[in-house]
């Protein structure tokens, strides 16, 4: 039977999450602790499968549903049941667009949600790096600081603009809220920055081992140095984690960088896809 889930399904479900879906352990968290959610399970002796939806923009209207049900038990019409019923808790909210994701190797779930309508919309690489330390770079990085916020945000959104903009991830130009403003100067640390003449050229974020925001100004690419950026990065991070633990994401989209990261030593280890379905038809 399809019920509400209940805080004693939490064991069961993280396995089924596992299974199905490339998610740490703050994800998990987030899943669990969200009260912007609805959560959907469908139980038969044991949680076999679930239906999850949550809310991602407000002022857009724009909802996440997640739908995974045991290999066992599929082509059985569970997933479809499970997905209408979570449907039917929208209906009164008029979204303007539905999302969803999954890891390409997962192929019932691009058939299941191409027969409701979804279509793809971008895919994201998570690799992780196989190699030891790289040639030092001669470069002089400092560390992020609340004065450079308004020409660090700036270079954040040239440098992804592109990007986001082929891809209709919208807003094209990065958004910056004041929250935004104090994850970074609690992260100052963590961010480095390469100046040129007084100006910001390129950045790197590095979280343990995860490095993020790796960007170039656009009339600095092609030039070699996101190259170097990025081995700057890997060196500071074996400083302070063992090499399996570095990692990055990168749009399948951007093929230059994904070459780049495997060249250097970085192997991709899942894909993600993201699907979605715009809601221009009356429910």
């Amino acid at each position: 039977m399809i019920r509400e889930f209940r805080p004693e399904d939490k064991d069961n479900l993280i396995e089924i999450l596992n299974e199905g879906f490339v998610l740490d352990q703050s994800d998990i968290d987030s899943f669990f602790k969200d009260n912007n959610r609805k959560l959907m399970v469908y139980d038969e002796g044991g949680i076999w499968g679930f239906s999850y939806l949550k809310n991602t923009n407000k002022e857009s209207k724009e909802y996440c549903i997640l739908v995974y049900v045991h290999p066992h038990w599929r082509r059985k019409g569970i997933g479809t049941s499970l997905y209408n019923n979570i449907y039917t808790s929208i209906k009164k909210l008029n979204p303007n667009l539905l999302t969803t994701y999954f890891t390409v190797d997962k192929k019932d779930f691009q058939g299941f949600y191409r027969k409701l309508g979804y279509k793809r919309w971008w895919g994201c690489h998570e690799a992780y790096y196989k190699g030891f330390y790289q040639p030092t770079v001669d470069l002089n990085f400092v560390n992020y600081d609340d004065k450079f916020f308004d020409e660090y945000i700036k270079l954040i959104q040239q440098g992804f603009y592109e990007l986001r903009k082929e891809n209709d991830i919208k807003p094209y130009l990065c958004d910056f809220s004041p929250k935004h403003r104090e994850y970074l100067e609690a992260n100052k640390n963590n961010i480095f920055l390469l100046f040129d003449k007084g100006t910001i050229i390129a950045t790197v974020m590095i979280l343990d081992g995860y490095l993020d925001n790796i960007v170039v100004a656009p009339k600095y690419q092609g030039k070699g140095l996101g190259r170097k950026v990025t081995q700057f990065a890997i060196n500071r991070a074996l400083e302070r984690v063992s090499p399996e633990n570095i990692h990055l994401t990168v749009l399948t989209w951007n093929k230059k960088a994904v070459e780049l990261y495997k060249d250097l030593g970085f192997e991709i280890v899942h894909t993600v896809d993201f699907y979605r379905q715009f809601c221009d038809k009356k429910f």
